[in-house]
Parts: C-alpha cells; sequence; structure tokens
C-alpha cells in the first residue's frame, strides 16, 4: 500500500459481497478466525461503499455470537451443506433489496487485498463491462497464482464482481459441487462485455 494511488471511479455504487458460512460452537477455532479475517478484508477496503452479507448455513447456537465487524449476519433456519450453494440467491436478494448496483459472491475463509473492489470497479467501468474478474491465488493449487480464465476450472467463485443488470435475470439455482461453475458460466453467457483484470488480488483458502 505504500505506492497505492487511488483509482478513478464514476459515482459512488454500492457493492455486496454475499457470503456463504458455516460455524461450529468452537467460537476460538478456525472456521471464526477465517470470518473475522475476510470481514476484516472488506473493513480495509480502500472503497467504502460496500455492504458484506454474511448467510449462515442453518442455526447457529454458540455464544457469544460472531464480533459485529460491521457486517450483515443471518443464519438459515435449516443446514442444507451443498457447499454453501443453497442460500446463496437468498442473500444475493437481500442485497439487492438493500440498492447494491454490483455483487460479488465468496466463502467465510477467503481474503481480499485492499485495493480489490476499487481496482475491479474501476476495471469494469473503464471497459464497460457487466462482469469483472481478477486472477487469484489458490491454495487447492498449493499457493501457486492463478492466471483467470472464462472457462471451467480457471475462474473462481470468489473472484468476480457481477453487474445487479445480470444478477436479476441469473439465479444461482444449482447446488451439485460444479453450482459455481453453471452459475458463473450462464452469467458470462448473458454479459454484453466482461472484463479481466490481469491482477492477483483474491486469496482463495
Amino acid at each position: 500500500m505504500r505506492f497505492w494511488k487511488p483509482k478513478a471511479i464514476g459515482g459512488t455504487p454500492r457493492v455486496g459481497i454475499a457470503v456463504a458460512a458455516y460455524l461450529n460452537d468452537d467460537t476460538s477455532g478456525r472456521q471464526h478466525a477465517g470470518l473475522r479475517g475476510l470481514v476484516s478484508a472488506f473493513e480495509a477496503q480502500t472503497y467504502a461503499h460496500k455492504i458484506v452479507y454474511v448467510l449462515h448455513d442453518g442455526p447457529y447456537t454458540a455464544k457469544p455470537e460472531p464480533p459485529d465487524l460491521g457486517c450483515y449476519f443471518t443464519c438459515a433456519d435449516e443446514r442444507k451443506q451443498q457447499f454453501g450453494h443453497p442460500y446463496r440467491q437468498l442473500a444475493i436478494d437481500r442485497l439487492l433489496e438493500m440498492g447494491c448496483e454490483w455483487i460479488g459472491l465468496t466463502n467465510q475463509d477467503n481474503y481480499y487485498v485492499p485495493t480489490y473492489l476499487e481496482w475491479m470497479l474501476a476495471e469494469a467501468q473503464a471497459k464497460k463491462a457487466d462482469f469483472v474478474y481478477c486472477d487469484c491465488v489458490h491454495s487447492h493449487k498449493l499457493w501457486k497464482a492463478l492466471p483467470a480464465l472464462p472457462r471451467r476450472g480457471k475462474i473462481d467463485l470468489g473472484s468476480f464482481l457481477v453487474h445487479r443488470s445480470l444478477v436479476e435475470k441469473i439465479r444461482f439455482d444449482k447446488f451439485t459441487f460444479a453450482g459455481d461453475w453453471d452459475y458463473i458460466s450462464r452469467l458470462l453467457g448473458a454479459s454484453k462485455r466482461f472484463a479481466h483484470l490481469a491482477a492477483t488480488l483474491f486469496i482463495h483458502n
């Protein structure tokens, strides 16, 4: 951040981040630490106009509850597992209701560099894109950089922002292991123009 220079962004579009989460009852454990790290990463963003919405997969009964770090935390009535997919659309719907113009999806244990939102929005506006994605570092690839491409296995669920005009037409309704790629592929297929930002701004744990 020593050499960070702000990028020009037209207006103040609100960005919503839909987080799929599941926390066990061990409030000192790795799951809770991961969620705190994720929310802190968005608190540290250089772009201020954002909402982080965490939707917990099923009831959460442990005390104390997750600390208030500037995010919304909602529990579903039933635990469904299935990679966190069944409740992603519900979180997206809530963010749209809150007036978010751009939507991103992620999981509780991921991490983002502080310029993620700023650079992604600037790239989307510069390219007049309704879907923008970046490169990432992936734990499944032994922490090697993963240059992103618009095809299966080359783009991560947590590494894109999509405009609400697309999200309102395409629903996240496939809950299998490949449900995330199904959603991404349909977004890309409906996109008028998508853009790739060649910068590693996202860490997938």
